[in-house]
């Protein structure tokens, strides 16, 4: 990353911000690569900065909303599941998709509680549809791979289950390529202990 002095500041503490700012840039382009500072850079690390200060109180305040796909069966043309799509009713920006917000979730360790919340609010809708005589169906819920990474997932998604009285098999997990894997092992593992609890995948 890439400041100039006296261009973009004459002091040294913001030459070397800027141009951190400037080398996360060039990591996002990839390897080898490099970038300089730029106003309009500044604008767009500030405005992540915000979300991501933003994105630790919206928990707090259930800013936080699931949206249901149904998953239809081509053939038959019946209703077969659901994905549970979370979205961010930020007050002031309105419904904010995942990709804006998710990364941001990953960058700052926020992934794992909103991930947490996302299990648990899933399982208990979907035990709600049952309880109001809708058919039985899995609901499936995306984990990133940070997700799949962390210690305790089987034990979240156990409790959540629990919690909501909700049977294993009415839940799937699948995994979202957000992270390249760095412990495929592990990964497996974890996915065969709750599929032998009768989590779907």
């Amino acid at each position: 990353g890439i400041s100039i002095y006296p261009v973009d500041a004459a002091d040294p503490p913001t030459l070397i911000r800027f141009a951190d700012n400037a080398m996360y840039q060039a990591k996002e382009a990839g390897r080898a690569g490099y970038a300089f500072f730029t106003s309009e850079l500044n604008v767009q690390v500030s405005e992540l900065f915000t979300l991501g200060n933003d994105l630790r109180r919206a928990l707090e305040r259930e800013e936080f909303v699931l949206h249901y796909q149904p998953q239809i069966d081509l053939n038959t043309r019946q209703l077969i599941g659901a994905e549970a799509l979370i979205r961010w009713q930020h007050p002031e920006r309105g419904l904010i998709p995942p990709i804006t917000f998710i990364p941001i979730a990953e960058e700052t360790g926020l992934i794992n509680a909103i991930g947490e919340w996302t299990l648990r609010t899933a399982c208990v809708q979907n035990r709600r549809w049952q309880a109001a005589g809708l058919p039985s169906m899995p609901v499936a819920v995306n984990l990133s791979a940070k997700q799949w990474l962390q210690p305790h997932l089987e034990n979240q998604v156990i409790d959540a289950l629990q919690a909501a009285g909700l049977a294993p098999r009415w839940l799937e997990l699948e995994i979202t390529e957000s992270l390249l894997m760095r412990d495929t092992e592990k990964m497996i593992e974890t996915m065969h202990r709750l599929q032998v609890s009768g989590v779907q995948f």
